[in-house]
């Protein structure tokens, strides 16, 4: 007979949480602006742009902004796409 080890990924926080409420969701994305924040991992720019597209097809009169920075996305990047878009989509890739 063999054992069966069954392991919680469930990981245990230290301290304090910093926990924020989710973002308010629209109800359609029809005239919107979409900026898409890709963190420079190779593939990640790829699909984000192919959502773009896809989305742009879906919806009336959306605007797609693309935006690429390192990891952790510099606060003047992250700055001036808050001003210039209403939702966005964030991706990594590998």
């Amino acid at each position: 007979m063999t054992d069966l080890i069954v392991l919680n990924p469930e990981a245990i926080s230290d301290g304090d949480l910093n926990v924020k409420p989710l973002a308010d969701r629209p109800t359609s994305l029809d005239g919107l602006r979409l900026g898409l924040l890709w963190n420079d991992k190779r593939g990640g720019d790829t699909a984000l742009k192919h959502f773009g597209k896809l989305f742009q097809e879906r919806y009336k009169d959306l605007t797609v902004n693309f935006y690429q920075g390192p990891r952790g996305y510099p606060d003047d990047l992250l700055d001036k796409a808050f001003e210039e878009n209403d939702i966005f989509i964030g991706s990594t890739g590998d």
